[in-house]
């Protein structure tokens, strides 16, 4: 499955983030991560792509990385980053590489990976990591409807 021949969003705006999902979570120092899975309801056996987005109100998380899983015996996989994203001054546009905005600047981080609905599981399991942000966390309750 190609993750480029998805819809982009919901709202259809170009841009990959995650912007309404039923799978949200609040992480520490204003940031949140979205979560939602293309096709929305993945049967057991069917690949689908998991895309997560990751948000801070005051700016870019330096080194973020995303993981997932199917149980706690699974290796983590890394999920690959698709796109970074800055408001400055009212404007959504991508940051360019090493950016960093003056001032306040809210970001996103949108991450995806192609995975495969196993049988017996209905959820995954979600890393954060952000060595810069003092971030390591995991998530262990993101349900596939």
């Amino acid at each position: 499955m190609d993750a480029r021949a998805l819809p982009a969003s919901a709202d259809d705006d170009g841009f990959l983030r995650v912007r309404d999902s039923a799978s949200q979570w609040e992480l520490t120092g204003e940031t949140s991560l979205l979560a939602t899975a293309l096709p929305a309801q993945p049967l057991p056996g069917q690949s689908f792509i998991a895309r997560i987005s990751v948000c801070n109100v005051y700016g870019p998380i330096d080194e973020c990385q995303v993981c997932v899983r199917a149980s706690d015996d699974a290796d983590w996989q890394a999920m690959q980053l698709r796109e970074e994203l800055i408001d400055a001054e009212g404007e959504l546009r991508r940051r360019a590489p090493g950016e960093t905005p003056a001032g306040e600047a809210p970001w996103s981080a949108t991450f995806e990976l192609e995975c495969t609905r196993a049988a017996d599981r209905r959820a995954l399991q979600i890393r954060v990591q952000a060595a810069s942000a003092g971030l390591d966390q995991i998530l262990t309750d993101w349900t596939l409807r």
